[in-house]
C-alpha cells in the first residue's frame, strides 16, 4: 500500500497573514504550541512561514510587539503537494531541520505535514531505514490501563535489522 501526503496530512493548517502583529503571532504559537505558523494572503495562498525562533529573536530584540510580522516572514520554504509518496517525504524530513511542511495544491495551502506523522506512518508500515540499515519492527504486548499508547501505537521493540551493504 502506498502512503501519500494527503493520508498523513492535516487538514487544518493553522494561518495568519502578514498584517498579524508580532504579539499576536507569539500568542497563538504559545497556545497552540506550534513551532511555527504559516503567513498566507488573502486567496490562501502561502507566502511563507513564521516560527518560535523568529519571535523569540523579535523579543530579544526588544522589538515592538504591535508590529506586523510581514518583515520577519521566511518565504525560504519547503512545500509538498497531497500526492507526493512517504519515502519521498520521509527523504526530504531527513534532509531538513523543518519539524513540519507545508502542504500546496493549486497555488493554495491545504495542509501541513509534521514529521511526527512521518514517523508514525513508517512505524505502522513496518520499516524504517536508520542509516543505511532496514529495521523491522513490531508491536510489543502491552494491555492495561497503564500501558503507554501514542495515538494508539502501542510501544515498539526492533526485532530484526539488516545493512543494505
Amino acid at each position: 500500500m502506498q502512503i501519500s501526503v494527503r493520508d498523513l496530512m492535516s487538514t487544518r493548517p493553522v494561518t495568519v497573514s502578514d498584517s498579524t502583529t508580532l504579539e499576536d503571532a507569539t500568542r497563538m504559537v504559545l497556545e497552540k504550541a506550534l513551532d511555527a505558523v504559516c503567513v498566507c494572503d488573502e486567496d490562501g495562498r502561502l507566502i511563507g512561514t513564521v516560527s518560535d525562533y523568529d519571535l523569540l529573536k523579535s523579543r530579544l530584540l526588544n522589538s515592538d510587539m504591535d508590529r506586523p510580522i510581514g518583515p520577519i516572514v521566511s518565504c525560504s520554504v519547503i512545500t509538498l503537494t497531497p500526492d507526493m509518496l512517504l519515502d519521498e517525504v520521509a527523504g526530504l524530513f531527513r534532509s531538513s531541520c523543518h519539524q513540519r511542511l507545508a502542504v500546496l495544491e493549486g497555488g493554495r495551502l491545504v495542509g501541513q505535514l509534521h514529521r511526527r506523522d512521518v514517523l508514525r506512518a513508517l512505524v505502522i508500515t513496518r520499516q524504517i531505514e536508520v542509516d543505511r540499515r532496514t529495521v523491522r519492527i513490531e508491536a510489543a504486548d502491552r494491555t492495561g490501563p497503564s500501558a503507554p499508547v501514542l495515538r494508539k501505537i502501542p510501544i515498539l521493540r526492533i526485532v530484526s535489522a539488516s545493512s543494505d551493504e
